[in-house]
C-alpha cells in the first residue's frame, strides 16, 4: 500500500470520481470507502500485483477503482442498474475492471450462464488462494 504520512494513495489515472490527487497519485478517501477506512485503522487485505479480486457489492466503483490500481483484475459484481452505469464507466477507464451485473445475494435467481461464471470464479479463487472482497451496504 502507498502512504504519504497518513494519506492512503493508489497509483492510477485520476478523475474517476473527482478524487484529490497527491504527488501524481489518487487519494483513497476513508470517508468515501469502507475499505480505505479499514486500512486507516490498521486492518485490511494487502493488495498486490498478481492478485485477482472478486468484489461483491461494487456499487458505483469508487473502491473498485482503487483496488484496480493495485491488482491485476477486479471482477466487480453489482445488481442495481443505476450504479452499474457508473461502474461501466469506471471499467472503460480501468481496463482491468470486469463489471458483472448479478445479485450475489441470490445466486439461484441469476441466469444459468451467470451462475456458472460466479461458481467458476469462486472455485478458482478457493483453489488459487486469491482475494475475495465483499462490499456490504445496508440502508
Amino acid at each position: 500500500m502507498i502512504w504519504i504520512g497518513d494519506v492512503l494513495l493508489s497509483q492510477g489515472e485520476g478523475g474517476v470520481y473527482n478524487e484529490r490527487m497527491l504527488g501524481g497519485a489518487r487519494v483513497w478517501d476513508p470517508h468515501r470507502s469502507k475499505m480505505s477506512a479499514l486500512y486507516h485503522v490498521g486492518t485490511g487485505v494487502e493488495l498486490k500485483t498478481g492478485m485477482r479480486v472478486l468484489y461483491l457489492g461494487a456499487a458505483n466503483g469508487t473502491t473498485v477503482s482503487h483496488v484496480a490500481d493495485y491488482v491485476d483484475v477486479v471482477y466487480a459484481v453489482e445488481f442495481a442498474p443505476r450504479p452499474m452505469q457508473d461502474l461501466l464507466e469506471v471499467s472503460r477507464r480501468r481496463r482491468n475492471v470486469i463489471p458483472i451485473m448479478a445479485d450475489a445475494a441470490r445466486p439461484n435467481s441469476m441466469p444459468r450462464w451467470s451462475k456458472l461464471s460466479i461458481c467458476s470464479i469462486r472455485m478458482w479463487l478457493s483453489l488459487n488462494r486469491q482475494v475475495l472482497l465483499f462490499g456490504i451496504v445496508r440502508s
